[in-house]
């Protein structure tokens, strides 16, 4: 079987939608994040946001404070 670029009912490539659509069907939103990952949202055909699992989030905020960690942190024990 073989998945087509766009979502059944829907006119945007998947993994991307207007906000009108995420707001309208911000369950759907949410599934597909979780089965397909991250899904961008877009206003007037830009970017704005793009929405992630929290487990995705949690990743990404412990990599973030492992490199500030890392920067500030002095090099030999100055």
């Amino acid at each position: 079987m073989t998945r087509s670029s766009k979502s059944p009912g829907l006119s945007h490539p998947q993994g991307v939608w207007p906000l009108q659509d995420a707001t309208a069907r911000f369950s759907g939103l949410v599934r597909r994040v979780r089965s397909e990952g991250p899904q961008h949202v877009t206003v007037r055909g830009r970017d704005e946001v793009v929405v992630i699992s929290a487990d995705d989030f949690r990743r990404l905020q412990g990599a973030r404070e492992d490199l500030t960690r890392d920067l500030y942190e002095p090099v030999g024990g100055r």
